[in-house]
């Protein structure tokens, strides 16, 4: 049951619906199939395309469209998602009104949202991994979502190697640990420490279980920090042991390709800041083969047709980027990567169908074919000494 506004707000509400307007209309509810549930949000839009284009920067699925009343199609708002979403339609003014707050049991929800007037992030904790970015202005997915028939994730964090081991081991002061491509943090449970309007902050330690393979104590943070349509994923490790910490950390980011319907891969290129003129890292098989680089292209080029083909050796390793974009033929839509602060940088996709790319930013690398899998002597690796912080960030922005 509907209460607690007056006519002359829903006659309004009804009003401009059916101009065609995005409307909005909180009240007061009471229904035993929602206990717990004091307020909802109506929001119509007698244009319905236009209306499904809204719900989808939210997550809003078409068929959740309340059709009772043709003429007032409007999805309902309730709960944390009431909340996030008038929150992010600058609507904070219903919230002392009708009490709209966000549940004592949030932050225990396996995934955390960000929304601001230009985009949305979701990170779950398991991995606290980013699981969709969406630019608010066109509704676009940016990131990749973890179709298993190609590849099931969408934006791990890997720690504390980045790459392969050989044979899946290291070897630490005389005693050999199993650890498996690109490490356990992708795979843990982490916990959302703090949160804003504009930011998530997630951490992982050690446990008994990481102790088995990884014999280090460690504090690690993976935070998240939303400012319109660029988001900067930072990274912090403490170690809080009385001796030195050993480790590597890298990103992962899957993105949509195409971007859009009846798009192809072609239709998108790799976008420097100038022709490339510098040198990838070579590998052999799934290890660096730090001594055999190779050109690019064979003149340097600024842009770079996407095509399954440049990955037949794998991932494109660079050490020397500051920004890459990737995006459509014409500069419309895409993303650039700010990996100023990385040591590495790795671009790959399947050779298969799989419709992603992956820009990935790195401070470690693979083990070198000619590794001694000593993990106090690994190729890119971190030392950090004790009660020491090691922080490091890159930055996403939709286009």
């Amino acid at each position: 049951m509907a209460f607690g506004i007056k006519r002359s707000e829903l006659n309004d509400w009804k009003k401009r619906v059916s101009q065609g307007e995005i409307a909005f209309l909180t009240h007061w509810w009471q229904d035993k199939r929602f206990p717990g549930v004091k307020s909802f949000t109506k929001v119509g839009c007698a244009d319905r395309e236009k209306l499904i284009e809204w719900g989808r920067q939210y997550g809003l699925q078409p068929e959740w469209m309340d059709l009772k009343h043709e003429d007032f199609p409007h999805f309902d708002l309730f709960g944390d998602n009431q909340y996030h979403i008038l929150r992010a339609e600058g609507l904070e003014a219903t919230f002392e009104r009708f009490d709209i707050t966000l549940s004592e049991g949030e932050t225990k929800m396996t995934t955390h949202t960000l929304i601001n007037d230009k985009a949305s992030i979701k990170v779950a904790t398991l991995g606290a991994e980013l699981q969709s970015f969406v630019l608010k202005e066109t509704g676009i997915e940016y990131l990749w979502q973890a179709d298993p028939a190609y590849w099931g994730r969408h934006s791990p964090v890997l720690f504390p190697n980045v790459g392969r081991l050989k044979e899946d081991c290291f070897y630490f002061e005389g005693e050999r640990y199993e650890q498996p491509q690109h490490g356990f943090a992708r795979d843990s449970e982490f916990t959302l420490l703090t949160s804003s309007p504009t930011h998530l902050l997630f951490e992982l330690t050690e446990s008994e279980k990481t102790l088995k393979n990884y014999p280090f104590r460690f504090k690690l943070h993976v935070g998240y920090y939303l400012d319109g349509a660029t988001l900067k994923v930072e990274w912090t490790v403490e170690n809080p042991a009385d001796t030195d910490l050993y480790f590597s950390i890298g990103g992962h980011p899957a993105f949509n390709i195409p971007l859009e319907a009846g798009k192809n891969l072609a239709d998108y290129r790799l976008a420097f800041d100038a022709p490339y003129t510098g040198e990838l890292l070579g590998l052999k098989g799934p290890y660096l083969e730090a001594s055999e680089r190779h050109k690019l292209t064979e003149t340097p080029q600024q842009f770079i047709t996407l095509d399954k083909s440049l990955f037949e050796k794998d991932a494109l390793i660079f050490d020397d980027l500051k920004t890459i974009k990737l995006e459509d033929q014409l500069g419309r839509h895409g993303v650039c990567v700010n990996t100023a602060e990385m040591a590495f940088v790795g671009v790959w996709s399947p050779t298969d169908a799989a419709p992603f790319v992956c820009i990935e930013p790195w401070q470690g690398i693979a083990d070198t074919v000619d590794t001694t899998q000593e993990w106090a002597e690994k190729f890119g690796s971190h030392q950090l000494a004790p009660q020491q912080i090691y922080k490091t960030a890159y930055e996403i922005t939709l286009y």
